[in-house]
């Protein structure tokens, strides 16, 4: 179990035990491993260094999320607790628009992101990643993030593809 990959796991499962330090812990295991393979790949291209810095976004956010967690568990006001999580949408919605426009990047990232909110309390994201899909010809993908965590009806997907873009919510 050496790989990032199950470092990566091992986090996102202690987090979601609330075992914070076993999870922190996790992280360092993952990033020293990121560390040995990243600065080579780095001077190779940028393309093939992506992955893993995906990867090193992704435990950066498990640790924002860390903070949100031990933020409402420390009994702080709801306001408080709401604050944080819509600064949090803000935040991770700046960085996702620097991602490359890859929907298989953009499911890994939201992946870990819907501990702390569902895709019906970030639209945006959700409508701009399903248009990502069908720009990219993965109507059933699009389908799903419609359908399931949204509850839209996207049945107007297979009428017309064009809705999303002239609804000023495409991708390009």
């Amino acid at each position: 179990e050496d790989g990032v990959e199950a470092h990566f796991l091992h986090s996102v499962l202690s987090m979601h035990q609330d075992r914070f330090a076993d999870c922190t812990a996790w992280i360092d295991r993952a990033r020293r491993n990121l560390d040995k393979s990243l600065t080579a790949l780095l001077s190779e291209s940028y393309e093939r260094a992506y992955e893993p810095l995906i990867f090193v976004q992704q435990l950066s956010e498990i640790e924002e999320i860390i903070e949100f967690k031990q933020l409402s568990l420390a009994g702080r006001s709801p306001t408080e607790v709401e604050a944080a999580r819509l600064h949090l949408i803000d935040k991770w919605g700046r960085r996702l628009r620097g991602c490359q426009p890859d929907a298989s990047v953009w499911q890994q990232i939201l992946s870990v992101r819907s501990v702390v909110v569902a895709p019906a309390e970030d639209l945006d994201t959700y409508l701009s990643y399903a248009a990502l899909c069908l720009h990219n010809g993965n109507y059933s993908l699009a389908e799903q993030i419609l359908h399931k965590p949204l509850g839209a009806n996207p049945s107007f997907l297979f009428g017309s593809q064009v809705n999303l873009g002239s609804a000023g919510l495409g991708v390009g």
